[in-house]
């Protein structure tokens, strides 16, 4: 999109964290060593909890709420090794093979969330998306009517994955946003919008957290699987839309804040201005 001279362009920030969440003794009750040798050490991720899992039959990224396919969010971490490498249950329990290529560990107490990494990469929020109620993108420096926002955000993982998973984006793990006024006064308060760290939303949610347009690292459209294609992560700033005219025509900074669980973060900072007739 074309921005006058006048017109600032977005401010990004990335923070690795100072007291850092993921170093050190293991102190969380869930913090466990690697699932592989060596288990102190970080080891290539290529997929994390809460990344859109995407299957659609609708044309290349014209997938929506409703649309025929699948669409979930990933249920684990994938954490790459070379083939016959050695796993280890992180916690004891019983196990069991569920399909061929997958063994449950049956733990007692239930189901458990569990984290393992080293990371010091900082995610980063790309650009915003404003789109009017008919799917048309907005200007930001004119923003008028009924829109809908959301943030495109990713992480990058903090090792190289081999093969051809290499320099594909994973997903953060919390969003965050605020909206406030020129004098800096919140006109929506700081809020999370999406949220994998400590559960997994439930399937029927995706298209409450992710906007239309979001799909998968190597995506599958209309029976086409896209080798190599990196994925988009649309989070939701609206769950449902905003109507402009209940705010007063301006200047406001729309910021959004992705996290990974480690506490390293990226900032986006994008003045709009709202102008109804």
């Amino acid at each position: 999109m074309a921005r006058t001279a006048h017109w600032p362009a977005p401010i990004h920030t990335t923070t690795v964290a100072r007291r850092f969440a993921c170093a050190g003794p293991r102190s969380l009750p869930f913090d466990y060593g690697w699932p592989m040798r060596p288990f102190n050490a970080q080891h290539p991720v290529r997929a994390n909890f809460g990344a859109p899992r995407t299957i659609s039959a609708e044309r290349f990224d014209r997938d929506d709420r409703g649309d025929p396919g699948d669409y979930s969010f990933h249920n684990g971490v994938d954490v790459s090794a070379k083939p016959g490498a050695e796993v280890f249950p992180v916690v004891s329990g019983i196990a069991s093979l569920r399909h061929a290529d997958e063994v449950l560990i049956d733990v007692p107490g239930g189901l458990r969330n569990f984290q393992y990494c080293d990371d010091r990469t900082a995610p980063v929020v790309d650009a915003l998306a404003i789109l009017n109620q008919q799917c048309k993108p907005q200007n930001p420096q004119a923003i008028s009517g009924t829109v809908s926002i959301a943030a495109d955000a990713a992480d990058s993982p903090p090792r190289a994955v081999p093969g051809a998973w290499d320099g594909f984006p994973v997903t953060p793990a919390v969003v965050r946003s605020t909206f406030v006024d020129a004098e800096g006064r919140a006109v929506v308060p700081l809020r999370t919008v999406a949220d994998f760290q400590r559960f997994e939303p439930p399937q029927r949610d995706f298209w409450s957290v992710y906007a239309a347009g979001t799909f998968q690292n190597f995506p599958a459209f209309d029976h086409h699987y896209y080798w190599r294609y990196p994925g988009r992560d649309l989070v939701k700033l609206t769950r449902r839309p905003l109507d402009t005219t209940r705010l007063r025509n301006g200047a406001f900074r729309l910021r959004v804040i992705a996290s990974d669980i480690c506490g390293n973060r990226g900032t986006l900072t994008e003045r709009i201005r709202i102008a109804n007739a």
